[in-house]
């Protein structure tokens, strides 16, 4: 009698994606929140000084900005599963740390300071294992026809700071500690779910020290055509865009601050259609440049037409394209990176970004210094038109399209070692 054929095994993590993403919301949520409260907390206790605010601020992001290329080197030793657990019990404690002074009345800025920048070093680690944990729960048949559960991720993220920043605003306007409360509920939340989620395989260490492994990341990124082409992409309109948003808040002096949040929370309202028409239908291949000539347009117009619904436009269509070519490059990672250096790529393709966000608001804040806030906009809408022609021209004349799929005698190719 012949034996019964074996049946694929169905992945054991398909049943656990609904507990990451929602996990997922609860500490995007309470990140965003987060960083609305620590400026205002800081404008509080030191009396109304902006400089202190925009410090804490700068804690916030840096620590994120000097981290995140051995992080996912560590994530990738570690296992990105258990990473996460790891932030958000560390997140916990910092949440207990606060609310307790805050409750007796002897918080101080240093312990602001201190909480602020171990916040924004556990978002770091928390959203690269995030990167590298999702795709062990996929089934790797859809993962090369289907990007909807990149773009749930990314509606995800869009959706948690919407709600996040207002709701930051709100709380605080009821009690100091009200955030943190809540902040705290969600982190344990977070924990809980992640607990859930057994599908990974942790990867044994390597022998090698842990520069040479995430200097490793960047040989991957350059040596793949899509990736080093998003990277740059997403670095340089980052620097516009964030440098638009310090730009247009230098000179929204006569709005009221219900009109700037509206402005700005457009991008948000963008990355959330651009998540849902992910989910829908295929995001084009060459999205990493089609976001130039979405955004190189829309910045025309903010500065030919200097309105606060021009501005809103421009925010919108940033938000869109960027959210399409988030799930683009977090799909392409899915098919094309192993397990082992999935979090070591994403680290080194995304450091130039976060580079390019945290100096954003000072050169938005020097060119309004050097000009004016309608000739700043000028500015940065002919150096992006002009990086858009010339970056046109170059795939024109080289023929040279990074595609979201490189396939290899009929198959995905995927990097498995370096030079993979």
């Amino acid at each position: 009698m012949d034996a019964t054929p074996a049946q694929p095994q169905e992945n054991p993590g398909l049943g656990y994606f609904s507990w990451l993403w929602t996990a997922s919301i609860c500490s995007g949520v309470a990140f965003r929140t987060l960083g609305v409260v620590y400026p205002l907390l800081a404008l509080h206790y030191a009396q109304g000084s902006s400089a202190i605010a925009a410090w804490v601020g700068f804690v916030w992001t840096i620590p994120g900005v000097i981290f995140y290329l051995p992080a996912g080197a560590i994530i990738d030793r570690v296992g990105p599963r258990r990473v996460m657990l790891w932030t958000e019990a560390t997140r916990v404690v910092v949440m207990a740390s606060v609310l307790i002074p805050l409750a007796f009345g002897r918080f101080s800025l240093t312990h602001l300071f201190i909480a602020a920048g171990i916040e924004g070093l556990m978002w770091v680690f928390y959203t690269l294992a995030e990167t590298a944990v999702l795709p062990t729960l996929l089934d790797e048949r859809d993962t090369t026809t289907s990007a909807g559960p990149y773009a749930r991720i990314e509606l995800g993220t869009h959706g948690a700071a919407l709600s996040g920043r207002p709701l930051g605003g709100f709380l605080m306007s009821l009690a100091h500690f009200a955030p943190f409360l809540l902040s705290g509920v969600l982190f344990i939340s977070s924990y809980v779910l992640l607990k859930r989620v057994k599908a990974e395989t942790v990867p044994q260490p390597v022998g090698r020290n842990l520069l040479a492994e995430a200097i490793d990341g960047f040989k991957v990124v350059r040596g793949r055509n899509f990736l080093l082409a998003v990277t740059c992409t997403t670095a340089f309109t980052n620097l516009m865009i964030q440098a638009l948003i310090m730009v247009f808040i230098a000179g929204s002096y006569d709005l009221s601050p219900s009109v700037v949040g509206l402005v700005l929370s457009a991008s948000g309202i963008g990355g959330i259609l651009g998540s849902l028409l992910a989910m829908r239908f295929t995001v084009p291949a060459g999205m990493w440049f089609l976001q130039l000539w979405i955004w190189t347009p829309a910045l025309l117009i903010a500065a030919t037409w200097h309105s606060p619904l021009s501005f809103a436009l421009a925010m919108f269509l940033s938000g869109l394209s960027g959210s399409l070519n988030n799930v683009a490059h977090k799909t392409f990672e899915a098919e094309h990176v192993s397990d082992e250096w999935r979090a070591r790529v994403a680290s080194a393709s995304r450091l130039a970004g976060r580079v390019a966000s945290s100096v954003a608001a000072p050169t938005g804040a020097a060119l309004v210094a050097w000009f004016t806030v309608a000739p700043a906009t000028w500015v940065l809408a002919m150096v992006t038109l002009s990086a858009t022609v010339f970056v046109t021209l170059t795939v024109w004349r080289y023929g040279k399209w990074p595609t979201l799929r490189q396939r290899a005698n009929g198959s995905v190719a995927r990097i498995d070692q370096l030079g993979g």
